[in-house]
């Protein structure tokens, strides 16, 4: 990966259903659980787009963002 992302970065996001330009607003460390072993910390961004006032918000993965 050449560049990782930062806030404030324009993003498509890869998954079915959801189109247009979003900009990361937040990136969060969450500790998720896998095979009830001990925590792995992943990186979590919360994407937001407005139109026309109206916010979306949605939390991904950084395997699901393409930067634009």
């Amino acid at each position: 990966m050449a560049k990782t992302l930062s806030v404030s970065d324009w993003v498509k996001i890869t998954k079915v259903g959801i189109h247009g330009a979003y900009q990361i607003i937040e990136i969060l460390e969450e500790h998720v659980y896998r095979n009830e072993k001990e925590p792995v910390a992943e990186l979590v961004y919360v994407c937001e787009q407005d139109d026309d006032g109206y916010k979306h918000r949605v939390r991904v993965g950084a395997e699901e963002l393409v930067r634009l």
